[in-house]
């Protein structure tokens, strides 16, 4: 509080008595990066300096349509400087904003615009079929399949990779064509028995698109080779008993 003493003529003396309020100005921000998925922290540092005296002071983030996403109100005194932190959460939508400071009510700084983009998430599905099942030991194994998007849009040349679901090793990797289609070769295991693995797609930004992860997962049996051949003959057998049936 200043105090100012007045002379208005040689008999009297007057005081008068004023109140130094806080003064704060914007002196620099850091805005949050873009782009951002929904529900993201968008985090704004905004740094002051009070060139007023003491009091309480706010400092808020909004956007272009004057809806406040933050507000922040606290103490400074005089010839203060310092950053006050002001954190929401990404709405489902772009969206542009801009920091205010200012004491009672009245905005005194602001700075701004800044445009921040949503990242929108998209769910994705993966196929995996393995061919010939069963097989042979050592035989070539045709691993194939499709990733398709909830939204019906075509995937894009995305990366997919062949996992032994038993040692967790990674046999293979290939990308899909445009639309999501995608088929490789791996060698089957010399061991007999049922081997299970996983074709994994681990997601991917597309611009402002995220395409979520997803996986599928196919066994495929291996034998001696006259157990699978046997295995032939009587798929064989099975299906001209079905043919002789039909033609009489």
């Amino acid at each position: 509080m200043t105090q100012y003493q007045l002379f208005p003529s040689e008999s009297s003396v007057q005081t008068l008595i004023v109140e130094s309020v806080p003064q704060p100005l914007i002196t620099g921000v850091v805005w949050p990066t873009s782009p951002k998925t929904q529900g993201a922290p968008c985090l704004t540092a905004v740094e002051f300096q009070n060139t007023g005296g003491d009091g309480s002071i706010f400092g808020r983030i909004l956007d272009d349509t004057g809806a406040v996403l933050v507000t922040f109100t606290f103490s400074v005194i005089a010839g203060e400087t310092g950053t006050v932190n002001l954190s929401f959460n990404m709405p489902g939508n772009d969206v542009t904003i801009f920091a205010q400071i200012g004491y009672a009510g009245v905005v005194l700084d602001a700075r701004g615009p800044h445009f921040i983009e949503v990242l929108i998430t998209i769910a994705t599905s993966l196929t995996l079929a393995l061919n010939p099942n069963p097989a042979r030991p050592l035989e070539d194994i045709t691993w194939s399949g499709r990733l398709t998007r909830a939204d019906a849009q075509p995937s894009g040349s995305q990366s997919i990779r062949l996992i032994n679901d038993m040692t967790g090793t990674v046999i293979g990797t290939i990308t899909t064509d445009a639309n999501g289609n995608y088929s490789g070769i791996f060698t089957a295991p010399e061991a007999t028995g049922s081997h299970p693995y996983i074709a994994e797609f681990q997601g991917a930004v597309l611009g402002n698109l995220i395409l979520s992860s997803s996986s599928a997962e196919a066994s495929v049996g291996v034998g001696p080779q006259e157990i699978v051949s046997m295995g032939s003959v009587v798929l064989a057998l099975a299906v001209g008993a079905i043919l002789l049936r039909a033609v009489k």
